[in-house]
């Protein structure tokens, strides 16, 4: 069970083991520390894992309680060594083997090219005997390369990461694709649709690329000079073992050297097979004489047979010296049972000289020098032949690398061609939409200028028909005149940057600020919501006498005495108790106050129809009319402008920038009905989910693959698949990628201090790459996330 080690049940990580101060590593699951067994007095690490980041990264506790398993069924020199493990409220702690050399991809790197051949033979000798321990407990470990070994001394290797290690049936096949890219088989890119699943034979691949790197200090084999991957080298497993900083031949001339033995680069070949049926297995890779090459050159640990869980290779072959392996060897001598040097058998053959025979009895000197002359021009025709051989396979070598330079000079020019084109007709297409919107706004204006006028002679023919006011009114009306003239204001209006309070039908009183002033509606735009209306704003307590709202403000005061809305004008504002004296109350309390836009007597003859009441609840009252529909009855004009911003957003998808739309022209779109928040009833009816694009954190698109309880699976332009939460995820602030309307967002309130409120998408302006929500427009796209 995780939290109490094997033979340790009930004991405290501190009572078994001393923690050194010293950091063997930092990752992002955890770190590494060095520490001391109380017990046998040995050097171990712990390594200890934090809770809280481990679902960040999408790591679940059956992924751990998987890999602790897996260490735990292996016992192998090596496999690193799995000693205990514990867990307290806030960390999981593995005591595992200490090894003292490092990362094993560093020392590669290290090395470089001045590895010898040997080395290379143990190192690899090494790996399949781990891999080969593995597939034996049924185990497929699926991200085998250098940077997951570990050095214990001075040259073994031990496996250590088993995070992706996984039980698998003999004749089953796994489906799920992950691993390192640059080190998974054919059969895991090809998935999920050109691959019917992958084994085993995966470890194996990815150990014939680790093989490569050693032979080659480092270098990948399918990774261009871009640094990025190579596809197609990388399914046709194409490996080139050619060296680079030399040549061989004669007189100058021949192909370049070949790195290593032929026995090496074949096993290598064998390994980075792209027929998973082909590949050579584990067993069948340690029975390569050529993994024995470390052992005899006295590069391993020891010859020793492994402990419990691993296979032993086979016993190395004992080769008989013959006579005509050993030139000058006597007739009826016995043979030699001393195995041959290793080394000699992996050098490539040059000139062998054919043996001398023994001179026969009273031949003279003169013929052994005959027979020796004879043998010279022997050996310089062989050479004259090779150095043709060679001299014609470099010119047909040389013939193809000059071949595929000219098909990649020849890409490149037509990429530069098409890109030519593709901005050619980008910047005629952005100037078309540029002159349309150009026309769309100037009928636009043309349509609010007509508006103006059609509102101000309404104005002037109900100004001209209503009766004159009651004494009480002008007198009212008088008192308030008085008021704005003392208070250098004409209009009584709330003047722009005046702090107030907005009733949000989601998130109850939120602190706001005037931007301005709509006539065509009679609201005010707040930077919390645009065309506020004026039963939804009041004062707010938290300002001074110079914050407050000026003396003649207009203003509607709620009497409780008649429980009416009364037409008031603020006189003053009292600091010590927060109140503000109107025309028709003192200290009046700042939930009795709202915004008003007239000096007519509410409810009277001749009233503007945008302070009209209705009957209140209480059915004795009123309040003033919220709904933006009775807006769009009052001014029928406001549909024509909708269908306008319509065409205009229609065009902005399409890839052209356009003019900002009003909340108003879109809640006449949707036919007149108020715009809500992302939890009211008009909400989105979708989410994003599989198939969405998505903006990352970090920078860069991903798709969305699945999505499974708040946890978004999605796949990185690199092809890596990562699990991420809602929080890393912003919207894409492409148009061809956009959100589509009533999508389920979230969005960053800059007024509410950067916190999240639920929204709902109305739509994408394509000019800025910003979003209209209905809580906000031209929303930010990095401010916005899925819901």
């Amino acid at each position: 069970r995780m939290g109490q080690g094997q033979g340790t049940v009930g004991v405290q990580l501190e009572e078994r083991y001393f923690l050194q101060k010293v950091k063997l590593g930092q990752g992002s699951f955890g770190t590494v520390w060095r520490a001391v067994d109380r017990q046998s007095g040995s050097t171990v690490a712990i390594k200890q894992l934090d809770k809280a980041s481990l679902p960040r990264r999408g790591v679940t506790r059956q992924d751990i309680e998987r890999e602790i398993s897996m260490m735990k069924a292996c016992s192998h020199e090596n496999i690193t060594q799995l000693f205990d493990n514990f867990e307290d409220a806030s960390s999981i702690y593995l005591a595992l083997e200490y090894c003292d050399g490092g990362d094993f991809g560093d020392k590669v790197k290290e090395r470089g090219l001045n590895a010898e051949e040997a080395e290379v033979a143990e190192w690899c000798r090494q790996m399949c005997a781990a891999i080969g321990a593995l597939h034996a407990k049924g185990i497929c470990h699926r991200d085998i390369k250098p940077d997951n070994f570990m050095v214990s001394g001075v040259s073994t290797l031990k496996l250590s990461d088993f995070g992706l290690a996984i039980y698998l049936p003999r004749g089953k096949l796994l489906q799920e694709k992950c691993g390192t890219p640059a080190f998974m088989a054919p059969e895991q890119h090809h998935l999920p649709k050109r691959s019917p699943g992958y084994g085993f034979p995966v470890d194996l691949w990815a150990t014939g690329v680790s093989m490569f790197m050693m032979m080659f200090g480092g270098k990948h084999p399918f990774l261009n000079e871009r640094g990025h991957l190579d596809d197609g080298l990388l399914l046709a497993g194409e490996l080139d073992f050619r060296d680079s900083n030399g040549y061989n031949g004669f007189f100058g001339f021949g192909a370049r050297a070949l790195r290593f033995s032929e026995e090496a680069r074949r096993l290598c070949k064998s390994m980075v097979e792209p027929d998973p049926a082909r590949r050579v297995s584990a067993e069948e890779a340690m029975a390569s004489p050529w993994l024995l090459l470390g052992l005899e050159r006295g590069h391993g640990p020891r010859a020793a047979s492994p402990r419990d869980g691993s296979f032993s290779p086979p016993p190395r072959r004992q080769r008989e010296a013959s006579p005509e392996a050993a030139p000058g060897a006597r007739a009826g001598a016995p043979r030699s049972t001393t195995p041959r040097g290793h080394a000699a058998q992996q050098q490539e053959p040059t000139q062998v000289a054919a043996p001398v025979p023994a001179r026969p009895r009273g031949a003279s000197p003169d013929a052994r020098g005959g027979n020796t002359q004879v043998l010279g021009e022997e050996v310089d025709m062989r050479a004259m032949r090779e150095a043709a051989r060679l001299k014609e396979q470099n010119e047909s070598l040389q013939a193809e690398l000059d071949e595929r330079r000219r098909r990649e000079e020849q890409l490149v020019q037509e990429q530069k061609k098409l890109q030519q084109q593709q901005r050619m007709l980008q910047q005629q297409r952005t100037k078309e939409l540029q002159l349309q919107n150009v026309k769309l706004i100037e009928q636009e204006r043309q349509l609010q200028r007509v508006e103006q006028e059609k509102m101000e002679l309404e104005r002037q023919r109900a100004k001209e028909a209503a009766p004159d006011p009651p004494p009480a009114s002008r007198a009212r009306s008088a008192a308030a005149a008085g008021a704005r003239a003392r208070a250098g204001t004409t209009d009584g209006l709330l003047p722009r940057g005046i702090r107030c309070r907005y009733e949000s039908g989601t998130y109850g009183w939120m602190a706001a600020v005037v931007q301005g002033y709509n006539e065509a509606d009679g609201t005010y735009n707040l930077d919390v919501r645009q065309h506020a209306a004026l039963d939804k704003i009041s004062p707010t307590a938290e300002v001074g006498a110079a914050e407050a709202w000026p003396p003649g403000t207009l203003a509607a005061y709620h009497s409780a005495s008649v429980n009416q809305w009364l037409p008031a004008v603020v006189t003053s504002f009292n600091e010590t108790d927060g109140t503000y004296n109107l025309d028709v109350r003192d200290h009046a309390d700042l939930d009795r106050i709202r915004a008003r836009v007239s000096d007519r007597p509410l409810g009277g003859e001749g009233e503007d129809p945008q302070m009209a009441r209705r009957g209140s609840p209480s059915g004795s009252g009123g309040h003033y009319l919220t709904e933006m529909a009775d807006g769009a009855r009052a001014n029928p004009r406001r549909h024509q402008t909708a269908d306008l911003n319509n065409r205009t957003q229609q065009q902005g998808r399409d890839g052209s920038s356009r003019a900002p739309l009003r909340v108003g022209d879109l809640e006449a779109t949707a036919g007149g009905a108020a715009l809500t928040t992302g939890s009211g009833g008009s909400g989105g009816a979708r989410r994003v989910g599989t198939g969405d694009r998505v903006a990352l954190a970090e920078g860069g698109l991903a798709v969305v693959e699945a999505v499974h309880e708040g946890v978004y699976t999605v796949r990185t332009a690199d092809r890596q698949r990562q699990k991420l939460q809602a929080e890393a995820l912003r919207a894409p602030g492409e148009v061809k990628f956009a959100w589509p309307p009533g999508t389920k967002v979230s969005y960053q309130s800059a007024s509410l201090k950067g916190r999240w409120i639920d929204a709902n998408v109305v739509s994408f302006n394509a000019g800025n790459g910003t979003y209209n929500l209905d809580v906000r427009m031209e929303a930010a796209a990095d401010k916005v996330r899925p819901r």
